[in-house]
């Protein structure tokens, strides 16, 4: 009696090679979908002339410190400009400050018919060692020119006084070594090569008496 031929295709077989065709068939479509696509075409800055923003430091009209800008577009005064003035620090930039009268000051104005803009100036704050301080000056609005800046250092500021450092005594853990030891450290070295020299002085007799 013969046995019923089995069929050469298992179970495992047929699944695997399922998987591969459909794996195959996604590659397939992908590769066309992404031949035609059409890349979206890149968003670029509004061309035309940027702001030129000048910083300076003064008095305003009431023959007080101010901080100071004036911008000019193509020439021209650039007017109703939200700007904002900031103070350049070691980490980071200060927005907002006291003036002379202790009143807070945010740093914000807007720029009038001339283009001009003013805040009142820091007191009190300390600047470099020759008194001067790193003002920024950015525009808030519009947002055309958002982000454009200007800067520049300007005097008024107190000076940094760098205070010196104390002289280390001297002592056994400081960089300078106590005179005590450095003369004990000479005799016993002199001591030492004296003998050497003595030794080598009488070998050298010695040697021509014979």
């Amino acid at each position: 009696m013969k046995m019923p031929r089995m069929n050469d295709q298992s179970p495992h077989r047929t699944t695997v090679a399922g998987k591969t065709a459909a794996w195959l068939g996604v590659c397939l479509w992908a590769s066309l979908t992404a031949g035609a696509a059409t890349t979206a075409p890149a968003t670029t800055a509004p061309a035309g002339p940027k702001p030129a923003i000048v910083v300076s430091a003064g008095l305003d009209e009431d023959k007080k410190p101010a901080l100071k800008a004036d911008i000019t577009l193509d020439g021209k005064p650039l007017k109703n400009a939200h700007v904002h003035f900031y103070i350049k620090r070691t980490f980071g930039n200060l927005s907002s400050w006291q003036d002379a009268s202790s009143n807070t000051v945010k740093g914000t104005d807007e720029t009038d018919e001339t283009g001009h803009a003013e805040v009142a100036f820091p007191a009190n704050l300390p600047g470099d060692t020759d008194g001067m301080l790193q003002v920024i000056v950015r525009i808030i609005d519009p947002e055309k020119y958002g982000g454009i800046e200007g800067q520049a250092k300007v005097s008024g500021a107190l000076p940094l006084v760098v205070e010196k450092e104390p002289a280390f005594p001297r002592a056994l853990w400081a960089p300078h070594a106590p005179r005590w030891l450095i003369g004990s450290i000479v005799i016993l070295l002199g001591g030492v090569w004296g003998a050497f020299v003595f030794t080598v002085y009488q070998v050298i007799r010695i040697h021509k008496g014979e």
